[in-house]
């Protein structure tokens, strides 16, 4: 999928907040989903944010993802993550997810940070809108 600087920024921003709180989460899964509905009604104010109804039960759901990813005929671990899986899944599991999460934010900031391989559309400085093919696996 060809994505924009911007739209990979914005990712990558949504992402390192839903992973913070995943990782206060683990110790306390009450907690992370009352956070993740609170970031998804702050995100639904904001004009530029899509606006997800705050009380969706997945993180798709929740609006925090940008659209152009929900809207994919795929989806993932990420977007289909249940608040209620959270809450049951054991301690590990949660652990290992972040991790992945984890793994997901470094790769979209070194990939922001390596301006050589983006392409602008329209041959002029590498701006927010130029692109780069992105494997759909590689997207949250």
């Amino acid at each position: 999928m060809l994505i924009t600087r911007d739209q990979l920024s914005d990712l990558r921003n949504a992402l390192t907040q839903v992973l913070e709180l995943a990782e206060e989460g683990v110790l306390s899964p009450r907690n992370f989903v009352a956070e993740l509905k609170g970031m998804a009604a702050r995100l639904s104010r904001n004009q530029e944010a899509p606006a997800g109804p705050p009380g969706g039960s997945t993180l798709a759901e929740l609006g925090l993802i940008g659209e152009y990813v929900e809207d994919l005929p795929y989806r993932s671990e990420v977007l289909g993550l249940s608040l209620d899986d959270w809450e049951a899944w054991p301690a590990e599991r949660q652990l290992d997810f972040v991790h992945r999460l984890e793994s997901k934010v470094q790769y979209y900031q070194a990939l922001h940070d390596h301006t050589d391989l983006w392409v602008s559309l329209g041959g002029g400085p590498i701006t927010g809108e130029s692109v780069f093919p992105v494997l759909l696996e590689l997207l949250p």
